[in-house]
């Protein structure tokens, strides 16, 4: 009888593929940065002293808050430069439309001459001009590098206010400046009271309008006197004095005035005075006869 033997065979050992091996690796944050580390590892002695220098500086440079540094040095640096020219700053100013004012009494109420053109505010120095009595308007205009240009409008006078020998000019709304010049064609109002008026004071509205609608009435008047009780006055060539208060009906009141006068001459009456102030009630005062 014959006796079948069968052997076993032997077990093949089985290969683990690379994907079945890293799977039986746990993945975990500290197996990979290890491995990373592995990787990036490199002998420091193998790393030249440029490469070093070089990943230093890129690394500083690159930084936001040094690239701000630098930007702000560099502006800073570039303020100073300009600061520092010469060339910037304000020497000469152009003038124009001045009538009695001196172009240097303009430029140097502006306050604008030597100024730095960076730092020289138009607005400001137009609203210094302003300040003077004598200036209805002012513009302030700047140009590149160092170009100033100024244009001002003068009140113009219409009549001098005399207060004991010191005059002002008056224009046209009744504001005191500074007379700058004789001007023999202007009405002169003497005052005669004690308070005294400033530069930049304005007289009364309906004084300025009497005594200047009077003028033009009569042309040959050439001074006036002010009192603030009875207004304006004038001294008649007749020998008395005249008054005639303010306001805007001196047509009215010289009528009135001219009658009176005929009246007293065709009585042989020389008066002292003779008040129209009050129009619905004139009066005058008859001179003392001599002795």
């Amino acid at each position: 009888m014959e006796r079948h033997v069968s052997r076993k065979r032997p077990r093949r050992k089985q290969r683990r593929t690379r994907a079945e091996f890293r799977l039986s690796v746990p993945i975990t944050w500290e197996n990979l940065t290890a491995k990373r580390k592995k990787k990036a590892r490199t002998p420091l002695h193998a790393v030249s002293w440029r490469t070093r220098l070089t990943g230093v500086l890129v690394e500083v440079f690159a930084s936001a808050r040094w690239i701000s540094l630098g930007l702000l040095a560099l502006v800073g640096f570039a303020l100073y430069v300009l600061g520092a020219d010469r060339s910037f700053f304000v020497a000469d100013v152009a003038v124009e439309g001045t009538v009695t004012l001196s172009p240097e009494a303009v430029v140097e109420g502006s306050g604008v001459s030597g100024r730095h053109i960076f730092w020289l505010n138009p607005t400001e120095a137009a609203s210094r001009l302003l300040e003077m009595p004598n200036l209805l308007a002012a513009t302030v205009e700047v140009g590149w590098p160092n170009q100033v240009k100024i244009t001002v409008t003068e009140r113009a006078p219409v009549m001098v206010w005399d207060q004991r020998g010191q005059r002002f000019w008056v224009d046209e709304q009744g504001q005191l400046m500074q007379a700058r010049q004789e001007t023999g064609d202007l009405l002169v109002i003497l005052s005669q009271e004690p308070e005294e008026l400033t530069l930049g004071s304005r007289i009364p509205g309906e004084v300025l309008d009497g005594a200047l609608q009077l003028k033009n009435l009569r042309p040959n008047i050439t001074s006036l006197y002010y009192e603030r009780a009875n207004g304006v006055s004038y001294q008649d060539g007749r020998n008395w004095r005249a008054y005639f208060g303010s306001g805007q009906d001196m047509n009215q009141k010289l009528v009135i005035y001219e009658t009176l006068v005929s009246d007293l001459m065709a009585r042989e009456l020389q008066p002292e005075y003779i008040s129209v102030i009050n129009k619905e009630k004139p009066y005058y005062r008859v001179a003392s006869p001599a002795h």
